[in-house]
């Protein structure tokens, strides 16, 4: 699971919390993409205007794969492993 945190959002102390998905590879790239559940791709850039602006980070139990996907290198400031209960089975 990987998620976008931005910290007190709006006003709101709690913040917010935003689910990425992984995609596979989008006009010829040769990793995969990080999508919203909305369909906004997240790209380094905006993950490194948000991590400036607001203070945002990205939990992920996959920091590899998270690092591949925005094409950052190993241990990115902000990219923080953190293990989620897996729901179902």
């Amino acid at each position: 699971m990987t998620v976008l945190v931005l910290p007190e959002h709006r006003g709101d102390p709690d913040g917010k919390r935003i689910q990425l998905s992984f995609f596979p590879p989008i006009l010829g790239g040769r990793s995969e993409s990080l999508c919203s559940v909305t369909g906004d791709l997240v790209r380094w850039k905006d993950f490194l205007v948000l991590r400036r602006q607001c203070n945002a980070w990205i939990e992920t139990d996959d920091p590899v794969r998270v690092n591949a996907a925005l094409g950052l290198p190993p241990n990115t400031k902000g990219i923080v492993v953190r293990l989620f209960p897996h729901s179902g089975c």
